[in-house]
């Protein structure tokens, strides 16, 4: 039994993860400053998204983000299913390669806990997120 166990272990969740690639990340970053008119070298919201159906993996999960520098928004039922969606932000200055890094990180930890899905990021400016969340 105990070799059965070894080679088959127990059953991992594997996180599904968006589209990470470098080109996407640095057209996103040109739109912001092109079309937008946003001065991406300052310090802005960035929110990454998690979602899973087990709100208690969510929190433990939050717990990590949490000392790793990241504030959790918010934890809240996204559908009718029950899952939960999850949403932490760090107020930093991000390049296009620091971003794509970083989302990677934010994967690889994901999958570690066994997270359903990383579903993505989003940027606001500091002025216009002030008061939504505090």
């Amino acid at each position: 039994m105990n070799f059965i166990k070894k080679i088959f272990g127990q059953k991992k969740i594997q996180t599904q993860v968006f589209d990470i690639s470098l080109p996407k990340m640095q057209s996103a970053f040109d739109q912001m400053e092109k079309e937008a008119g946003w001065d991406v070298k300052m310090e802005l919201y960035w929110g990454y998204y998690f979602l899973e159906h087990e709100v208690s993996k969510l929190e433990s999960f939050a717990k990590q983000l949490e000392k790793l520098g990241f504030r959790i928004v918010e934890i809240r039922i996204a559908s009718e299913d029950k899952e939960y969606l999850m949403h932490a932000e760090e107020h930093i200055t991000h390049s296009p390669k620091s971003l794509f890094e970083k989302c990677h990180e934010l994967a690889k930890l994901a999958n570690k806990n066994e997270i359903e899905v990383f579903d993505g990021w989003d940027v606001e400016q500091m002025t216009m997120n002030k008061g939504l969340v505090e």
